[in-house]
C-alpha cells in the first residue's frame, strides 16, 4: 500500500490534504493490520535489509532463537 500512497502523492501535486490525510490513514491501517499478523503467526519471521541488518524480528522468532526483538534488530546475519 505504500506504494499506491506515494504514487497519489507524485501524480497529483495539487492533491488536497484531506486526500492525503486519507492516504497516510489507509497506511496506517495497513501496518496496524500487518503487525498484528506478525504477533499472531505461529511461525518465526526475520526479514534483513539487502545488507542483511535484521530489521523486524516478531515474538515467535523471539522463542525460536532465544533472542528479544531489541537484541535482535539492527544486528547483522551471518
Amino acid at each position: 500500500m505504500v506504494g499506491a500512497g506515494e504514487k497519489i502523492i507524485h501524480d497529483n501535486p495539487k492533491a488536497t490534504q484531506k486526500e492525503l490525510e486519507k492516504v497516510l490513514k489507509r497506511l496506517e491501517e495497513s501496518r496496524d493490520q500487518f503487525e498484528r499478523v506478525l504477533d499472531n503467526v505461529l511461525d518465526g519471521v526475520v526479514i534483513t535489509d539487502p545488507e542483511q541488518w535484521i530489521v523486524l524480528w516478531n515474538p515467535q522468532a523471539e522463542n525460536m532463537f532465544g533472542y528479544s526483538s531489541g537484541e535482535a534488530l539492527s544486528q547483522k546475519v551471518s
